[in-house]
């Protein structure tokens, strides 16, 4: 059995590009996603843009889409079902 996560605070969070679950503490869902880091220094939260229902925000090769906010505290994923 894996280690138990619990919330941290974002301050805490890797900023290079790994995956990990995030939420704002006014959300109701966590979300995944990845910061990135532009020349300048400025961090930006993204998530994977995919499936039908994120096609309103797809543009011509456009994969990733801000997080509509900062978020506040993060986790690492879980560990994948196992076969």
């Amino acid at each position: 059995m894996s280690e138990v996560s619990y919330w941290r605070p974002i301050a805490t969070a890797p900023k290079d590009c790994e995956t990990i679950l995030v939420i704002h503490r006014d959300d109701l869902y966590p979300v995944v996603a990845f910061c990135v880091t532009d020349h300048e220094g400025a961090e930006e939260w993204m998530r994977e843009t995919e499936g039908p229902e994120d096609n309103y925000e797809r543009r011509e090769n456009i994969r990733h889409t801000p997080l509509y906010r900062s978020p506040t505290h993060w986790m690492p994923l879980p560990e994948p079902p196992r076969a």
